[in-house]
């Protein structure tokens, strides 16, 4: 499938018991195109370039103790099981299926996850986390210069710290959004949009309406939330943009 193969640094480093057999335990230094398939199981698995080329290994099945991605390389997760993945440097990392126990964003690093099921996504530094589709996870955990992007799937809660961004355009977040010294924004995208200072399981608000894609949501609000929270209406937004086209059209014509 790949014209370049991944042979150069597979390591044995211990032994895995399971079943009543014993698995060998790899580490496994990856620099060229790859894949990880069904019943392949390794320890740690380090992802790196080798410039001017830029590495892609694809996770189709099996299962990794540690994933850990480097420089500008590409990581796409569609099956198996990863315990932890840690996108660094300027890494991206795409999740659309299988279980990852946690995933950290750090760096410059860019995280999509569209699928699958994640017990948490942490993120600090300058990454940017998009969450979409059918992707389910328990706590995401974001700081400092973080940008985290949903429109989709469930996040159980949300923890935000610093000077975090947040766009909200759809998805379900049941346990809401709380704050621990943030001073960043939260932006939610929608009609009929609403917050309030009081309520919810917190006590501290509110924020409700429905997404551009016409679904209905409630947020709860934590302390520190209520004014960073921005409610930018759509598709009235979308509407001023095509008269704005429509207007340029007839001057020219």
């Amino acid at each position: 499938m790949f014209e370049k193969r991944r042979i150069l640094a597979i390591t044995v480093v211990g032994v895995l018991l399971g079943a009543g057999t014993g698995q060998a335990s790899l580490i496994w230094d990856v620099y060229s195109d790859a894949e990880i398939g069904e019943g392949e199981v390794y320890g740690r698995v380090h992802v790196y370039d080798t410039p001017p080329e830029h590495t892609t290994l694809n996770m189709l099945g099996g299962n990794v103790d540690l994933m850990e991605v480097y420089d500008s390389s590409t990581v796409n997760v569609s099956g198996g099981e990863i315990n932890s993945l840690f996108a660094e440097d300027m890494s991206t990392v795409s999740v659309s299926g299988g279980e990852v126990g946690w995933i950290r964003a750090q760096a410059s690093a860019t995280v999509n996850v569209s699928g699958g099921r994640q017990g948490s996504i942490d993120g600090s530094g300058y990454p940017t986390i998009n969450f979409s589709g059918q992707a389910a996870t328990g706590l995401v955990r974001v700081s400092q210069h973080t940008m985290l992007n949903m429109t989709g799937g469930s996040m159980r809660k949300v923890e935000l710290y610093d000077s975090v961004i947040v766009n909200l355009r759809a998805g379900v977040i049941p346990e809401g959004i709380v704050g621990f010294g943030f001073d960043g924004v939260v932006n939610v995208y929608g009609h009929d949009l609403a917050k309030t200072r009081s309520g919810g399981q917190y006590g501290h608000g509110q924020v409700s309406g429905f997404y551009p894609d016409g679904s209905a949501f409630t947020v709860d609000l934590g302390r520190e939330l209520y004014s960073r929270v921005n409610l930018i209406p759509e598709p009235a937004t979308l509407l001023l943009l095509s008269l704005g086209v429509l207007i340029a059209r007839a001057r020219k014509s």
